[in-house]
């Protein structure tokens, strides 16, 4: 049963893909990859809806409208005579134009067993042990099981402790999207068993993984893209939140999705335009600094289709899935809910220091690689587009937010110097940050191709 879990968010946000990008010529694997996060997505806003209803968190009840719709959703599929099902060939006859040889043959085997090595460890530590971790039991794992035994949200109580505050230590104010798929996993399963909740998580970094080696496809050399991929599995930190239940990889690969959606609309693909706006607004579900991406994303790609001069229904597609995201606001506006954790005091107080200290965490190569190190280089370098700045300017946005909040709080400068919590927000953008870093790479190549 737990399989089914699983399956339903997948195949739900197969069916939104695929009605989405009815117009594109998209294969079957990218359309898998857009849909297990999506799906997910839609699954624990309407849990959330649901429980604010006191509508009990059982499988019947968590079941029928998502059987309905998928349902309901195939069948406009059939009558619009959409293909579910893509096979495409001129990929795979446009991967590899370099010349093969006993020593790139070698290096593709070492790399691809790497990779399959890297990605099963994961999957198996997943399935393996339990969560460990106990600030992610505090914050997310033991209010999530709660609410499946209480079967709901536990609002029967004052604002200030709602979901169980006064049960479990938790902060109340984050988003429920990660509770509410381990609620949704333990449903399935019939019990709340601590291995079994958390099997999602590395679902999310095969979803980017895969995405993002087909993103590379216009890379000639497939021992470029399969070295890319070994860079981007390297990060010791990412491959342990694949296995725990933080939110940090979750919201990483939100940000990375939506940041790929937006480059595949600078490619002339504008029906993945509604695409960004989804994966931004599950992203505000996932975790309160995702407005801080958001916003400058949004201000990014409205002025790219202005500039574009796309229809206003293009804009329209792109506002409209942030509606998704107005149960969530509204409920916490009107319960006086903070944003980001209600305990902490922000005493604005600058400490200058930071900005080394953050150099010198990136220098150090703690918990990520190089890409950090080779990032500004490759700008420089590679001469990127100025259609590129797009794509920048919310990353740095995003990345500006944490440094002021680090150099100007002292809450947060505290938790900075130990560390952890850096590193945990590094993480939140470093996917993306290996995306950006995979085109810088790709005009690097082009670039030397037109001098030779």
């Amino acid at each position: 049963m737990a399989l089914l879990a699983i399956l339903i968010p997948l195949i739900l946000g197969y069916l939104i893909v695929s009605l989405i990008l009815s117009n594109e010529r998209t294969s079957t694997i990218e359309r898998i990859c857009l849909s297990y996060p999506l799906g997910m997505g839609f699954v624990t806003m309407q849990m959330f809806i649901l429980g604010i209803l006191r509508i009990p968190f059982t499988l019947l009840y968590m079941s029928i409208p998502f059987i309905i719709e998928i349902i309901v959703l195939s069948l406009i599929a059939y009558k619009k005579k959409i293909p579910i099902i893509v096979f495409r060939t001129d990929d795979a006859q446009k991967m590899d134009t370099q010349k093969g040889s006993p020593i790139r043959y070698m290096a593709v085997i070492i790399l691809s067993i790497w990779i399959f090595v890297k990605l099963g460890s994961i999957f198996f530590e997943a399935y393996l042990r339990p969560v460990w971790a106990w600030d992610a039991w505090a914050n997310w794992t033991a209010s999530a099981k709660i609410f499946f035994y209480s079967k709901g949200l536990l609002l029967d109580a004052p604002p200030d402790e709602f979901f169980g505050k006064n049960t479990v230590i938790r902060i109340i104010s984050y988003p429920l999207h990660n509770q509410l798929m381990q609620v949704w996993m333990a449903i399935w399963h019939g019990d709340f068993d601590d291995v079994v909740v958390k099997l999602w998580s590395p679902f999310y970094l095969l979803s980017m993984t895969l995405y993002l080696y087909l993103l590379l496809k216009e890379i000639p050399d497939i021992v470029i893209r399969l070295s890319i991929i070994v860079i981007f599995l390297s990060s010791p930190l990412m491959s342990y939140h694949a296995v725990e239940v933080y939110s940090d990889l979750l919201l990483g690969s939100y940000i990375f999705f939506a940041v790929a959606s937006f480059i595949n609309t600078m490619r002339g693909k504008f029906a993945y335009i509604p695409l960004m706006g989804i994966f931004c607004a599950i992203s505000l579900f996932t975790k309160d600094e995702a407005l801080f991406f958001v916003v400058p994303l949004m201000l990014s790609a409205i002025i790219f289709l202005w500039k574009c001069h796309v229809k206003l229904k293009d804009f329209i597609s792109l506002l409209i899935p942030l509606t998704y995201t107005i149960p969530w606001y509204v409920f916490k506006i009107s319960n006086n809910l903070t944003l980001g954790a209600e305990s902490i005091s922000f005493d604005i107080v600058f400490h200058p220091e930071v900005i080394m200290g953050i150099i010198w965490q990136f220098l150090s190569l703690s918990n990520f690689n190089v890409i950090f190190i080779f990032f500004p280089l490759l700008l420089i370098i590679s001469r990127p587009q100025m259609n590129f700045l797009y794509l920048l300017f919310p990353i740095l946005c995003y990345v500006g937010f944490f440094v002021a909040v680090y150099a100007l709080t002292t809450y947060y400068y505290e938790h900075f110097n130990r560390g952890t919590v850096f590193f945990r927000n590094v993480l939140t953008y470093y996917p993306t940050v290996v995306l950006l870093s995979s085109l810088l790479i790709k005009n690097l190549i082009e670039h030397s191709r037109m001098k030779t």
